[in-house]
């Protein structure tokens, strides 16, 4: 099972209350986001 597969079973199931699954997705992939963020937003005061 691949990345998108793994990926997709947890949004399914963080969607019907896993918050497991969730924190799980949180951990992946808040470093991402704080990069896209932060290349969307110049000032790192509104992140």
């Amino acid at each position: 099972m691949g990345d998108r597969e793994i990926d997709q079973q947890l949004v399914e199931r963080a969607q019907q209350g896993d918050k497991r699954a969730f924190e799980l997705l949180v951990v992946k992939y808040q470093r991402k986001l704080a990069r896209l963020l932060s290349r969307l937003i110049r000032d790192p005061a509104e992140i």
